[in-house]
């Protein structure tokens, strides 16, 4: 599989190979022998070369966030083709914190009803702004956080009902 992205205004190819629990990547004239040990809820230990190395990915649209070792890297996907949904949610009516960040501003309040695709709040990571959206139209149940709170990747942040 080839995938295009970009990342600080430089475009890369990556050449990916996936069977079962290994992988092989090629970019930019380097290759490497990757094999999976974990990879769920947007964290992957992998083995890289030998290397054992562990990464946080979040994504938003083309976006992807990858965090290896505490650094963050923006990732732009350039190929054109639609990225696969993950929902920011650990249940139905869960929403979760897309990556760590501080919340600059909570839009509604409990027992306000909302539609799907409403922003609900504004956490910043990294010096940008990421909404975080209603999944579905229902009534705001419970906010876990309050403007100003950092919170952690997946931290819970709101309920729907």
């Amino acid at each position: 599989m080839k995938i295009q992205f970009e990342h600080l205004t430089h475009p890369y190819l990556l050449d990916l190979t996936v069977s079962g629990q290994t992988a092989t990547a090629a970019c930019n004239g380097e290759t490497a022998a990757i094999e999976i040990l974990r990879a769920e809820n947007g964290r992957l230990d992998l083995r890289v070369n030998g290397q054992l190395i562990s990464a946080h990915i979040s994504s938003e649209g083309h976006r992807r966030w990858v965090t290896i070792q505490g650094r963050t890297f923006l990732l732009t996907r350039t190929d054109g083709l639609a990225p696969r949904a993950r929902p920011a949610t650990h249940g139905a009516s869960e929403l979760t914190a897309p990556m760590p960040g501080l919340v600059r501003a909570v839009q509604v309040q409990v027992g306000e009803s909302v539609s799907q695709g409403q922003t609900l709040l504004i956490v910043e990571a990294m010096k940008m702004e990421l909404k975080v959206c209603a999944p579905c139209a229902g009534t705001v149940k419970s906010l876990k956080i309050q403007p100003g709170a950092t919170v952690e990747r997946d931290q819970i942040l709101a309920e729907i009902e």
